[in-house]
């Protein structure tokens, strides 16, 4: 067996702190990654979280040999809920990553793929408020993702881009015990752009095939109503 083989496949170290707080780290043969999370203030009203991953077998790859395809990719999330009142709670999440692709550096077409990058965000926010007979929910969505395709020279193949941005709003009402009241609205604007370019007829030259932004609108709502006259009747 190799030496790489005789490692083990995952070391995790944890520790948790004396006011909750628990760190959390593993390490593998592809990537390390790491998670810390607790509560927010002496009352622990709230709670945080946080993690991230980070891979290194493109590293290795390309350390061993040159000629070998090789994909890396990073990542972290955070998360944060908070209970203002014991009505009012309000949360956040956060996402981003990256990754990068890289094909074998072999002779290819000049529109082949040889390096291929990706990096996205994602942001939620939400607020939620309760009663005994109603519950109000509100959320907002932001998010980015950008990706770009090279050949083996450099030249751009691809560049792509995609925003969105959406809100949303639920309410439920329990009026009496036998009848339940939903409804809510939704809106959602989208970006988008396109760069694309490929092989010429002439198996040559690139020509470029689309090249475009455009946006839209979504717009959408619901209404719902349930009534339970008896334990067998909905």
């Amino acid at each position: 067996d190799s030496a790489m083989g005789a490692l083990p496949h995952v070391v995790t170290v944890d520790f948790t702190g004396a006011v909750g707080r628990i760190v959390r780290a593993a390490i593998s043969g592809t990537n390390a990654s790491a998670v810390a999370e607790g509560p927010i203030g002496n009352s622990r009203r709230g709670s945080w979280l946080i993690s991230g991953r980070q891979s290194y077998l493109d590293l290795l790859v390309r350390r061993l040999t040159y000629r070998a395809v090789s994909f890396g990719f990073a990542d972290a999330q955070a998360k944060v809920a908070y209970d203002l009142s014991p009505r009012h709670r309000l949360d956040l999440t956060a996402l981003a990553g990256r990754s990068r692709f890289e094909n074998d550096p072999i002779q290819r077409d000049i529109d082949d793929v040889h390096v291929g990058t990706n990096a996205s965000v994602v942001g939620v926010a939400g607020w939620r408020f309760t009663m005994p007979r109603l519950i109000v929910t509100q959320r907002v969505l932001a998010a980015d993702n950008h990706f770009r395709n090279e050949n083996t020279t450099g030249f751009e193949l691809d560049n792509g881009r995609d925003r969105q941005l959406g809100y949303r709003a639920d309410v439920t009402l329990s009026p009496r015990q036998w009848l339940d009241v939903a409804g809510g609205a939704e809106v959602e604007r989208r970006d988008n752009s396109r760069v694309r370019r490929r092989l010429a007829a002439n198996r040559v030259n690139l020509v470029q095939l689309d090249d475009y932004t455009g946006h839209g609108l979504r717009t959408g709502g619901y209404a719902s109503a349930r009534w339970t006259p008896s334990a067998r009747v909905t």
